[in-house]
């Protein structure tokens, strides 16, 4: 359980670091080369970091306006804590 509370906190950190470097680089000129993927933050959100994403969103403004994120990130929130509590249950964590 330990290593997942670990896991959570440092995928959260990471997911909130990647947007907000992708809100720095949309606001400093939207270098599309320089740009996170929405995929790959949505996934990123997907395997544990919502809360991270969540928290970045509102911090500083960013992907508030799409739907995608602003339903599916408590989506995830939901589905992760739907998981852990799952796998607490089956005796896996």
């Amino acid at each position: 359980m330990h290593l997942l509370f670990l896991y959570l906190i440092v995928i959260n950190v990471i997911t909130f670091m990647i947007f907000v470097w992708d809100k720095h680089v949309a606001a400093n000129g939207n270098d599309v080369k320089k740009r996170v993927p929405e995929a790959y933050l949505l996934g990123l959100c997907l395997i544990g970091g919502s809360v991270g994403g969540m928290l970045a969103m509102y911090t500083v403004r960013h992907k508030t306006k799409k739907w995608y994120f602003v339903w599916g990130l408590p989506f995830f929130i939901i589905l992760d804590f739907a998981v852990v509590v799952v796998m607490q249950m089956c005796g896996l964590i």
